[in-house]
């Protein structure tokens, strides 16, 4: 649309309404961050799984021994070590408190939830990433999964970063110049997985 004075392109504004869109996704997403790190916070660990994960984790802290894992002293080579780094790690950093044993899977779910926006966005357009992410987040196994000191969403989030990369790497047209990267990338989320359970 022209101006009427100088023939000059008028700068259209930005709808009320699109930008109420704006600010509602915007609420509802930080909103729905805040419950997912919250949930963290219930006290106690569950038994056995959430308490064996966590000592094992605190041991190898308290140890400095990131290489053998040990439950009440004993080596413990029943699972992989990830978990226990990346919560060994958390402790280091936030102390050991409950919810912190439970940051790592709490953070695996928001790389799986990324993932899944990311290879939804890069081959199906924004609006399917966007819905993809939602359903995801939203879904109630998953969410509660989340929330528990287990393995089991980290081998999850990446498997789901693997399979992501995959997608993007064989079908999105835009990746083809990258898609050695991407697929190195999915190599690397797998080995994470294997590493996580």
């Amino acid at each position: 649309m022209l101006s009427a004075d100088s023939g000059v392109p008028s700068q259209r504004s930005v709808p009320a309404h699109s930008e109420r869109a704006r600010l509602l996704s915007l609420s509802v997403v930080l909103l729905w961050g805040v419950a997912w790190i919250v949930g963290l916070m219930r006290s106690g660990l569950g038994e056995p799984d959430e308490g064996r994960y966590a000592e094992v984790a605190r041991e190898m802290l308290a140890s400095g021994d990131w290489i053998t894992p040990r439950l009440d002293g004993f080596l413990f080579f029943d699972k992989p070590p990830l978990h226990y780094w990346g919560t060994a790690a958390a402790y280091a950093l936030l102390g050991t408190e409950p919810w912190v044993a439970r940051l790592w899977g709490a953070l695996a779910g928001l790389l799986a939830i990324a993932a899944v926006a990311w290879a939804g966005w890069r081959v199906w357009g924004r609006a399917t990433g966007l819905y993809a992410a939602a359903i995801l987040g939203s879904s109630m196994l998953f969410a509660v999964s989340a929330h528990v000191g287990t393995l089991d969403l980290g081998v999850a989030a990446f498997l789901a970063l693997g399979m992501a990369c995959f997608v993007v790497a064989q079908f999105d047209p835009a990746s083809s110049s990258r898609r050695t990267a991407i697929n190195l990338g999915m190599w690397a989320a797998l080995a994470l997985a294997v590493l996580s359970k």
